[in-house]
């Protein structure tokens, strides 16, 4: 009769781990913040390792294809040619930019240009980055990429502004308005294209520009 009982102490305690083990898995709620946080790593990581590259080739596209640029990036250097007549748009030597017009040369800082190089936008995106998800998955080149969108935290970007700047005005961001980019990473480490989207809803405006890297 005690070995009985025994035994029926013992299967109570192995009901009582089970339970527990089911009440220890993470919620619906629990796996999207890891799944998030784990893409989040994966498209730093991407980034990261992309800006260690001293020299690449690029192409840009504004408002889908209208106009196209080609581009060349050495360290933080970086050039823009018009892809139909191939003329030198814009450069950066060291910490100016030089814009080519037909009435003659601009010369302008770096804070003043903004950003223009893939290298300058991926930097920004690490700076301001809010949410991460998982986009929908693109051909680049004939090949199946995988999609990380990133929101950008309008808070962090309201700094960043005022930042550039440098004034005590109030600076403010048009209502609404939502900046996301999204990265096309192949075999979940190289990065292939990168597009920046910018929604202003209130004003039935989206702003695109891509740029394809080599």
């Amino acid at each position: 009769m005690r070995k009985m009982a025994g035994c029926l102490v013992c299967a109570l305690m192995l009901m009582g781990c089970q339970t527990d083990f089911v009440a220890d898995q993470p919620t619906v709620k629990e796996k999207k913040v890891l799944a998030q946080e784990k893409l989040a790593q994966t498209a730093r990581q991407v980034i990261q390792g992309w800006l260690k590259k001293k020299e690449y080739s690029f192409q840009l596209e504004l408002m889908s294809g209208k106009r196209r640029f080609t581009g060349k990036q050495v360290a933080d250097n970086w050039s823009l040619k018009d892809a139909a007549s191939q003329k030198l748009v814009m450069r950066r030597n060291g910490e100016h930019i030089y814009a080519y017009h037909d009435s003659g040369t601009e010369m302008m800082t770096v804070k003043q240009a903004g950003l223009v190089s893939p290298r300058d936008h991926l930097s920004f995106v690490l700076s301001v980055a809010g949410k991460f998800r998982q986009g929908t998955a693109e051909w680049v080149n004939g090949r199946r990429v995988d999609v990380i969108e990133v929101d950008i935290d309008n808070g962090k970007l309201l700094d960043k502004l005022k930042q550039a700047l440098f004034s005590n005005e109030t600076v403010r961001l048009p209502v609404n308005m939502a900046v996301t980019y999204k990265l096309a990473v192949q075999d979940a480490r190289q990065l292939t294209k990168v597009t920046l989207i910018i929604r202003e809803p209130d004003r039935g405006q989206v702003q695109q520009l891509t740029y394809q890297l080599m």
